[in-house]
C-alpha cells in the first residue's frame, strides 16, 4: 500500500516537536560551555529551560501517537511510524529524566566549587564527576536531536 498521507496539521506538530528538541539541545550546549567556564547560574537556569522544553516535546509526541491519522497497520509507513515513534519518546523522556537529576545533584555543590578548587579531595573528584556527566548528557542530547531530525526527514519530508 502507499504511504498514507500527512495532514498539514501533522506536519507542523512533527516540525514542532523536533524543533523544541533541537533548541532544547543547542540550549544545553551553550549552557555546558558556562558552566565549565565557572557560571553554574547560567546551567541551571539554560537547564531549566532545556528541561521544560524537552518535556513539552515529550508531551506533543504522545499527543501525537494518541491521535494517528491512520491505523497502526494500515502499511508499511505506518509500522515503522508506529514501530520507532514510541521508542524514540522513551529514549527522550529518558534523557530528561537524567537531565532533572542533574540538576538536582546540582544544588548539592556551591557555585564557588566550579571556580575555585575546592577544599577537599573528595569535594574536587565529586565536581569533576559532575562535569563529567554533564558532558555525558550534552552528548547524548544532541546524539537524540541528530536522530531526531532524522525521523523527521524520513516522517514528515520524504
Amino acid at each position: 500500500m502507499a504511504r498514507p498521507a500527512l495532514p498539514a496539521a501533522e506536519r507542523a506538530l512533527g516540525t514542532t516537536i523536533i524543533g523544541l528538541i533541537v533548541i532544547s539541545a543547542i540550549i544545553e550546549t551553550v549552557v555546558l560551555q558556562r558552566i565549565k567556564a565557572g557560571n553554574k547560574g547560567a546551567w541551571v537556569a539554560g537547564s531549566w529551560i532545556g528541561l521544560v522544553l524537552g518535556l513539552a516535546a515529550v508531551a506533543l509526541m504522545i499527543l501525537q501517537l494518541l491521535y494517528l491519522p491512520f491505523w497502526p497497520g494500515s502499511s508499511g509507513f505506518a509500522s515503522v511510524f508506529v514501530g520507532t515513534y514510541p521508542v524514540y519518546l522513551t529514549c527522550v523522556l529518558a534523557v530528561m529524566i537524567w537531565l532533572e537529576i542533574l540538576l538536582m545533584r546540582a544544588r548539592a555543590f556551591p557555585a564557588i566549587h566550579f571556580v575555585e578548587q575546592p577544599p577537599t579531595f573528595a569535594e574536587a573528584f565529586a565536581v569533576q564527576r559532575f562535569q563529567a556527566n554533564l558532558s555525558a548528557f550534552t552528548a547524548m542530547w544532541n546524539y537524540m536531536a541528530i536522530v531526531g531530525l532524522v525521523f523527521w526527514v524520513l516522517f514528515y519530508l520524504l
